[in-house]
């Protein structure tokens, strides 16, 4: 039984011990050149995007909801999921937490033990900390993306 969309671009690598959990109704997109090591955890309830050329280091985290609901005294739902889109160029390091509402734009390196809760505006900038700031911008990194022989 199909539960949610995965969408897979070519050239996509998913390492040992990850798991991918896409609920009724959400989407997973996965760009050419998206690669993931070890013990990688994606949980879509919305929507998550990976762009093009997307490396992410092992035993780290992306989660669009929080799994739960929070209302306030009016019934009001207090934290709605949001979509995460990760742009092209991107490299994640170890032990990373992605959450609702992230965006990171092009050309960026997030360091490890990080955690996003946030949309980062800048590219080609090196984002680090709890919650992840920029700390380093106008930086350049390339990931080439292992072609398959024909």
């Amino acid at each position: 039984m199909l539960k949610g969309n995965i969408e897979l671009s070519e050239h996509v690598s998913i390492g040992q011990g990850s798991a991918i959990e896409v609920s009724a109704g959400a989407e997973l997109f996965l760009g050419k050149g998206f690669n993931c090591t070890g013990n990688t955890t994606i949980i879509v309830k919305h929507k998550i995007s990976f762009l093009e050329n997307v490396l992410v280091s092992w035993n780290t985290l992306f989660m669009d909801s929080d799994s739960h609901t929070i209302y306030n005294g009016k019934g009001e739902i207090l934290n709605e999921g949001r979509p995460i889109v990760i742009h092209k160029n991107v490299w994640i390091g170890c032990n990373t937490t992605v959450l609702k509402g992230v965006v990171i734009q092009e050309g960026c390196i997030v360091g490890a033990n990080s955690v996003l809760n946030k949309k980062i505006e800048k590219e080609r900038c090196v984002i680090v900390g709890n919650p992840g700031r920029v700390v380093k911008e106008n930086i350049d990194w390339k990931y080439e993306v292992p072609l398959l022989e024909e």
